[in-house]
């Protein structure tokens, strides 16, 4: 419990620090701590304090999906993918020969 409350702390402190609209309004404070309350710890441990609107997005996401009428609720935002070099221990070609080794093996063995 303490790491959720410390997770929403951080979080509300962002938001408002950022002067975010809805972290000024009357009994925003109560409202996020009812989101962080009503889920699980994990929840508090998989945030990233400083994406601290992703918060408020899952908040809308989940009053919105409340209503079965509005489901599956969804966001759909474009994110940066760092494409990754091929590992050093060996090349692709080479990984695909292995594979279809050990698949020749396994079709011997009847699995």
């Amino acid at each position: 419990m303490q790491q959720k409350h410390e997770v929403y702390n951080e979080i509300l402190r962002h938001l408002k620090e950022s002067n975010h609209e809805e972290a000024n309004l009357p009994g925003f404070d109560d409202q996020l701590w009812t989101h962080f309350n009503s889920l699980p710890t994990r929840y508090a441990l998989d945030v990233n304090v400083e994406r601290a609107e992703d918060v408020l997005t899952h908040k809308r996401l989940l009053r919105l999906a409340h209503d079965p009428a509005n489901r599956p609720a969804i966001e759909i935002r474009l994110v940066q993918v760092t494409m990754h070099p091929t590992p050093a221990f060996g090349s692709s070609p080479i990984l695909e020969a292995i594979a279809l080794e050990a698949n020749k093996f396994d079709d011997q063995d009847g699995y």
